[in-house]
């Protein structure tokens, strides 16, 4: 379980704070002598299905389509849980999701895909737990009589950052993985190599692959995974949470 920036003051005075102050910092970034301000866009979430009108899913779609900088925001009760069936659309664009605190909003990924994908902008995600977000590794493919290809990474179950800046507050990550896909097998022969390793993945492990000939011999199993941090800085390699 991994607590990312917990404020000692009360959520909602922190919540008004920053996001006024974001607010002013957006429109003031975007003043000029002859340039015209652009506000931010605003989009409302309103049920915890997984998609349609006023889902998170639907919000983050309409937020990349949306010129400019957005907020989204939740009008949900208070313990409410946003249940994904697959992962969320990645965030491409500058973008604020103010939750109502990591105790009373969660987004899980259901054990079967992985919650959040930056791939751009300028993003702060506060006030909601991520949880059970999943992020499964390819499988290597058959090998020759030198081995089997080695499985894919598993990157970031519960966030992956491959570009972009990210900021978290008071958000909780719990039970999220990333698994490295199974090494492919090796061939029949009396040299046949095993199977590779699966790729590494935050918290994951990545199975050997089987050897297939009488005299041939399994593959290692895959590498141990890393586990998740509070880093959130890109760098070439990407973040994963």
């Amino acid at each position: 379980m991994l607590r990312c920036c917990r404020s000692t003051f009360s959520h909602t005075l922190l919540r008004i704070i920053f996001t006024t102050a974001l607010v002013l910092t957006l429109v003031l970034a975007q003043v000029g002598l002859s340039t015209p301000v652009v506000r931010a866009a605003q989009f409302a979430v309103t049920s915890t299905a997984d998609s349609g009108a006023g889902t998170l899913r639907q919000a983050i779609l309409d937020a990349n389509g949306s010129a400019g900088a957005d907020i989204i925001t939740f009008n949900l009760p208070a313990g409410s849980t946003i249940a994904l069936s697959s992962p969320l659309p990645p965030i491409t664009d500058d973008l604020l999701i103010g939750g109502p605190g990591a105790e009373q909003l969660t987004v899980s990924g259901s054990s079967t895909s992985r919650v959040f994908t930056v791939l751009g902008g300028t993003v702060t995600i506060s006030g909601l737990a991520i949880r059970n977000g999943k992020a499964q590794g390819g499988a290597g493919g058959a090998g020759n009589a030198a081995g089997g290809g080695g499985g894919g990474a598993g990157l970031g179950g519960g966030m992956l950052i491959n570009a972009g800046t990210v900021s978290l507050i008071d958000i909780l990550f719990d039970d999220n993985h990333a698994i490295g896909g199974a090494g492919g097998a090796g061939s029949a022969g009396t040299t046949g190599g095993g199977g590779g390793g699966g790729g590494n993945g935050s918290g994951g492990t990545g199975a050997g692959g089987a050897a297939n000939g009488a005299t041939s011999t399994y593959g290692k199993g895959g590498d141990g995974g890393v586990s998740g941090s509070v880093s959130i800085a890109y760098t070439a390699g990407g973040c994963f949470l």
